[in-house]
């Protein structure tokens, strides 16, 4: 075994020097090209991730990775963010082990509650809904697009329908 061991420390030093390098994260990715992020569950996550994610939510997004080697910073100004990058958060302030969201985090976005809308099932019409009203009166400030408001219900449903299938296989 010690010949063996030796042997692997003379090798070492011929090759280059072993180390880690820095692989940026499919968010920072997402960042750069211009994607769209969803955050489910934004309160379930540690309350200093959370917060570090505050400048993002600006209109001059910022944000310093000090991962790397060299602290990178991205920002929409020095075209490291890129100007279709958006972040979407969902939030259930009823989950059991939640973390409170800070007043800064919130403040800096647009919030719906959606209550319950089984009775959108029952109606077939997503549209003649109330909540469906709701979520456009409130889009008004950013979209007049009644696509946006048919969506988040639409994904609201789909996502209800999937969680009721998984539950009920378990």
């Amino acid at each position: 075994h010690r010949n063996k061991l030796e042997q692997c420390i003379s090798q070492l030093g011929q090759e280059k020097a072993v180390g880690f390098h820095f692989v940026e994260s499919p968010f920072v990715t997402a960042m750069r090209k211009g994607d769209w992020v969803l955050l489910d569950n934004i309160n379930s996550a540690p309350p200093a991730v959370v917060e570090r994610l505050n400048s993002l939510f600006e209109k001059d997004s910022e944000i310093s990775i000090y991962e790397s080697n060299d602290e990178i910073v991205l920002s929409r100004i020095n075209g490291g963010i890129h100007d279709d990058f958006r972040i979407f958060a969902t939030a259930n302030t009823e989950r059991m082990h939640s973390n409170k969201l800070s007043s800064a985090l919130l403040d800096r976005g647009i919030r719906f509650w959606l209550p319950p809308i089984d009775e959108v099932d029952s109606t077939g019409c997503i549209t003649k809904s109330d909540i469906f009203q709701l979520i456009l009166g409130r889009l008004s400030s950013v979209t007049n697009d009644p696509r946006f408001a048919y969506a988040f219900i639409s994904f609201h449903l789909n996502t209800k329908s999937f969680h009721e299938a998984q539950n009920t296989r378990a």
